[in-house]
């Protein structure tokens, strides 16, 4: 697919929804029920597509109206810093590949949550490692800031991200406050399909979301 469409910031309070697995048959009614947009899933380099985003998905998503977002799946084992290099590459390789513009503002989203097996240095190396190769290849660098056993408060708030996205369960404020929240309960069941889903919101340096829309 090549690069076409356009970078948009959807309105402050839009609500889409966020999914590991394939939305493809469902695109056309999320957008009929009030969906603006669907964040997806791309997988770790090396680990299970089960579920991951497809270009035929991709585009079928677009013609569907609703704009699209990107996330990485969270990665539990394996954490390094230079892995934080390879996960941050292979993201902004597969936005790429499926014709995300380049150097628009188009954020990406690494997800971190779960339980970690390495101290909280490596973590922040993994994770500020992940912002620098999305940088590099001229996306915006997004957290999702889900339940997690090892960062402070603090810690999370002063990573180098330049977008945070708040999960549904509780979790500390940052700084720089959340671009977008998921709604709780999450797992919620909508057009036969269990979703999260999400709403877009400001944060306080008057930033919001980006998103793709053919």
């Amino acid at each position: 697919m090549g690069s076409a469409g356009t970078v948009v910031r959807l309105p402050v309070g839009s609500v889409g929804i966020d999914r590991s697995a394939t939305i493809a048959p469902q695109a056309a009614e999320l957008f009929s029920l009030g969906y603006r947009f669907a964040i997806r899933n791309v997988g770790l380099p090396g680990g299970s597509t089960n579920g991951v985003l497809t270009e035929s998905e991709a585009q079928t998503i677009l013609g569907a109206g609703l704009a699209l977002g990107l996330y990485q799946t969270y990665r539990n084992t394996g954490v390094t810093a230079a892995q934080g290099l390879t996960d941050g590459e292979f993201i902004a390789d597969q936005a790429q590949s499926f014709g995300f513009p380049i150097g628009q503002g188009m954020a990406l989203w690494c997800d971190l949550e779960g339980t970690f097996d390495v101290p909280a240095e490596t973590l922040i190396q993994y994770l500020t490692n992940w912002t620098v190769a999305v940088t590099n290849l001229g996306y915006v660098p997004g957290l999702y800031n889900g339940p997690q056993s090892l960062l402070s408060a603090s810690q999370v708030g002063a990573l180098p991200f330049k977008a945070f996205w708040q999960a549904a369960s509780l979790v500390p404020a940052v700084p720089d406050g959340y671009q977008m929240y998921q709604l709780n309960p999450a797992n919620t069941m909508v057009a036969g399909i269990n979703v999260d889903m999400d709403v877009v919101q400001q944060d306080f340096g008057g930033g919001w979301p980006t998103f793709w829309q053919g």
